[in-house]
């Protein structure tokens, strides 16, 4: 698979042939729109997982090495056969496809990962032994990376159809230090309107054209 550089990624919107469903445009926006918390992994996702979200693409991880992982799924209705002792049955059974998508900062030190602001929503799990149950994980509205580039600090937000990036620079910081590299697709384009779109097996990914604003007096000046 191939790598693809890329510059500033300041959200990421992942196109993967969503089906309306009989919802209308308004319900459907409300739903994609929607924000979703990071929960904190306390071993019910693996070892090197910090936290995840899981959006209606997929689930979206946060290593402890301060990689963003997008899994990928596709899922189908397969028709099989089944033979009894009367006539042929045929049923539907699911078939998943699925990917990865790995997203790093290159040159990026000193992840100190967290959550912030504590979301109301709790997590239960029960699964498999009583010594792997876990009830209240905690999960939060934002992930920061802490300060990963210097005078740079990130941060992460998930929505129902997205992720958002969000860099923070001080005065003393570069935007130039931020460079991300992406592992998993199997071609990559600039769109004319400045977006990146990774071609993978099971669609279009794109990653929004960035943009930089300046907060002033609370209102948001826009540069880029």
């Amino acid at each position: 698979m191939k790598k693809i550089l890329g510059a500033i990624g300041v959200f990421v919107v992942l196109v993967l042939g969503l089906g309306v469903n009989g919802w209308c445009q308004e319900d459907m926006a409300k739903y994609l729109n929607a924000r979703l918390p990071f929960i904190e992994n306390q071993g019910q996702a693996g070892e090197g997982i910090a936290f995840y979200a899981q959006t209606f693409f997929g689930k979206v991880g946060i290593t402890k090495e301060g990689e963003i992982l997008y899994h990928l799924s596709e899922h189908k209705a397969q028709n099989t056969r089944h033979r009894t002792q009367g006539p042929d049955t045929k049923h539907q059974t699911p078939d998943t496809r699925g990917i990865v998508l790995s997203e790093s900062l290159i040159g990026a030190k000193d992840f100190q990962i967290e959550g912030r602001e504590r979301a109301e929503t709790g997590v239960n799990y029960f699964i498999g032994g009583k010594e792997n149950w876990r009830s209240g994980v905690p999960s939060y509205n934002i992930v920061s990376l802490g300060e990963v580039y210097p005078k740079t600090t990130a941060f992460l937000k998930a929505y129902g159809n997205n992720v958002e990036k969000l860099f923070c620079i001080e005065k003393e910081g570069d935007p130039k230090n931020i460079i991300l590299e992406i592992e998993g697709a199997e071609n990559a384009t600039i769109e004319p309107s400045g977006d990146l779109l990774l071609k993978t097996e099971l669609g279009d990914v794109s990653f929004k054209k960035p943009f930089a604003y300046q907060d002033i007096e609370g209102e948001k000046k826009r540069y880029l």
